[in-house]
């Protein structure tokens, strides 16, 4: 038995190499599997935050877009809005200003005429107390 000794010594020095070198090549390749993995992960995040950036922009910019049409259709009602209440307050002072001048024009003077208008539209007065007639 004394001669086996070594031979099973070499022969478990050979399988304890085999094994360590499959270890080896185990730990190896996964470090390498993983650094690859890490690498395609960190790819994909940075695909997936431009994605989301851009869907973002494209959402920043339509909204910019929908407020910018949104005020300017507001402006354009209230525009009109405010060009009809002028329209009106003129046709009403007009018509004021006609119905006096025809009042008076067989029996006041024409200073007369324009101090009666200048008075009546003075007088008149919108919705709020802020909306004169200044003559």
């Amino acid at each position: 038995m004394k001669q086996y000794k070594p031979t099973q010594t070499f022969i478990g020095k050979i399988v304890s190499l085999v094994i360590f070198t499959v270890v080896l090549f185990a730990i190896l390749t996964s470090y390498i599997n993983i650094d690859i993995q890490t690498t395609h992960l960190q790819e994909d995040i940075q695909k997936s935050k431009e994605q989301f950036l851009e869907v973002q922009k494209e959402n920043v910019f339509k909204q910019v877009h929908l407020m910018n049409d949104t005020i300017s259709f507001h402006a354009k009602q209230s525009k009109k809005i405010l060009k009809i209440k002028i329209t009106e307050r003129i046709e009403t002072a007009y018509k004021v200003v006609q119905n006096i001048y025809a009042h008076h024009t067989k029996t006041d003077s024409l200073e007369e005429i324009n101090r009666e208008i200048s008075a009546t539209l003075s007088a008149i007065s919108y919705n709020n107390t802020d909306d004169y007639i200044y003559v």
